[in-house]
């Protein structure tokens, strides 16, 4: 989906869910979820993040809908300053629902 495309209905057609703040303690996984708003076939994701580099310590990045341990992927990623770069294609895009 380009930068600043949004669904029919005017919202962004994904999102980063806050149901609560996400606290971690030193060597902890953190995961960060998002959802879609409107099923959709997704063949790449780019996404920038902005962090406290100060306070934490990015060792990988993985993409994961959340229910086999073995449905997890690798995603590309770097860390500029304070941000974190994500990056992933596949030729096979990934279903995604509501």
């Amino acid at each position: 989906m380009p930068p600043g495309m949004k669904a029919a209905n005017g919202n962004s057609a994904v999102s980063l869910v806050y149901e609560e703040p996400l606290i971690a303690s030193a060597g902890a996984l953190v995961d960060v979820p998002f959802r879609v708003n409107a099923s959709m076939q997704v063949g790449a994701i780019s996404l920038i993040l902005n962090y406290p580099s100060e306070l934490a310590v990015i060792e990988s990045v993985a993409l994961s809908d959340g229910t086999l341990p073995e449905s997890v992927t690798p995603v590309g990623f770097s860390v500029v300053g304070d941000e974190l770069r994500i990056a992933w294609n596949d030729l096979v895009p990934l279903e995604l629902s509501e």
